[in-house]
């Protein structure tokens, strides 16, 4: 991996912001108009309007185990060519009202294509089950909240299947200990 280009950098900050934001018109820019997920158990072709339907049920979810976002915390680049360049990050999960800890580290990679001179998600791999992150984070015990529509059968967290799992997630995965 290289040094980031300031334009790849720029691109991670916008979607970090439009991400933070729930803005939907600024996610939907910065990916290709279908763009490949891929986790520990799914692969599938995705719109960016798939992806924002799922924004509300995403943000249950970290609501749920006292998450209010991610930050960037790397980023790594190697260019593929002219329009491809594959870029790591690293996203540390920001809890609300708790004592200090290290910090939790999501990773994913993504393939970015340079189209009408801007940057766009083409590929985005995530490199963890969110399933288990949610469970092991989810306060446990008697008072132990539950996360709004979730089943006891294992699923993939941000599949995408037109029949009976829906998106959830505009964030990488992949989380472990930093």
């Amino acid at each position: 991996m290289t040094r980031t280009r300031p334009d790849v950098r720029a691109f991670f900050q916008r979607y970090e912001r439009a991400a933070q934001d729930l803005d939907s018109e600024a996610l939907t820019s910065l990916f290709c108009d279908v763009f490949m997920t891929l986790d520990a158990s799914t692969a599938a072709a995705v719109s960016p309007q798939a992806l924002l339907a799922a924004l509300p049920r995403r943000k249950q979810l970290f609501e749920a185990i006292g998450s209010d976002g991610l930050e960037l915390a790397d980023i790594s680049e190697m260019p593929l060519d002219d329009l491809h360049t594959l870029v790591r990050t690293s996203w540390n999960l920001r809890m609300r009202s708790e004592p200090p800890r290290d910090p939790i580290c999501l990773r994913s990679t993504f393939i970015l294509r340079k189209d009408d001179q801007a940057w766009r998600i083409v590929f985005y791999l995530n490199h963890q089950d969110m399933n288990k992150l949610f469970t092991e984070l989810a306060p446990s015990g008697p008072r132990r909240r539950s996360v709004p529509g979730s089943t006891t059968r294992s699923r993939s967290f941000y599949a995408v299947s037109p029949v009976s799992r829906e998106h959830t997630g505009l964030v990488p995965f992949g989380a472990r200990r930093c």
